[in-house]
């Protein structure tokens, strides 16, 4: 009987045994089940990661080409913006010149028709002058009168004549070189106006180039946000890994 207890006790002792063998191997084969979870989650992770980089630094050298292409355009901005300031530099002078020509044409224009007036208002003054002497003298032959008296008006009536006639001849001149005066100044006038056209046409070019460059700067800004937003996002990735690391 004891022999038949012994033999129980040393089956149920190995089935013990065996039950605490089996359950070490199933906590051995759970934690590397969880081991192998661990290191799957971190390998999809760090594959993520890689693959997260080697896009970013694809992108990066194209944003690095990016950037340089805007680089240089920005330079020939600033060429093309330098060429601009330059020619309306010019252009401020030459308007500026020629607005004081046409102030020197107009004070000629007016000095020339105030000689004009003059001119014609002396004009005028010999022409009584020589209607009063010709009334003068027909009175004189109607009354018989042909002493010296008469001989004198004669006389002065024909150095009047010729007065008249060398200043209707100034008169003449002086009309043409007034014409020439208004013509040139309104040449000059014409001249200035185009060169005002021109130079607002390159102001408005210039600030058409500013514009552009304005763009071009904060589309560069975005850009380098956009990559900033990346980067933190690669660290975030990153920081995740190691704490998958530290839990496994």
């Amino acid at each position: 009987m004891e022999e038949e207890d012994e033999e129980t006790f040393g089956e149920l002792m190995a089935v013990a045994s065996e039950t605490t063998e089996a359950e070490k191997e199933y906590d051995q084969i759970l934690e590397a089940l969880r081991e192998d979870d661990a290191l799957k989650h971190i390998a999809d992770v760090v594959t993520k990661l890689y693959d997260c980089y080697y896009q970013k630094k694809d992108e990066n050298k194209k944003q690095a080409q990016e950037l340089e292409a805007i680089q240089a355009r920005m330079d020939r901005f600033d060429d093309t913006v330098t060429d601009y300031q330059a020619e309306i530099s010019e252009l401020n002078k030459t308007i500026a010149g020629l607005r004081a020509d046409v102030e020197d044409a107009r004070t000629l224009a007016d000095a020339m028709h105030a000689r004009e007036l003059a001119g014609v208002e002396s004009l005028e003054t010999m022409r009584k002058l020589v209607t009063r002497l010709e009334k003068e003298l027909d009175a004189r032959r109607r009354a018989g009168d042909d002493d010296v008296g008469a001989t004198s008006a004669v006389k002065e009536k024909e150095r009047f004549e010729k007065e008249i006639t060398r200043l209707q001849s100034e008169l003449d001149a002086a009309a043409r070189r007034l014409e020439s005066a208004v013509e040139y100044q309104r040449e000059l006038e014409g001249r200035a106006q185009e060169a005002a056209e021109k130079e607002a046409l390159q102001e408005d070019k210039l600030e058409k180039k500013r514009l552009e460059s304005a763009m071009e700067y904060q589309r560069e800004l975005e850009g380098r946000a956009q990559e900033a937003a990346e980067k933190e996002a690669l660290q975030e990735d990153k920081l995740e890994v190691r704490e998958a690391v530290s839990v496994s």
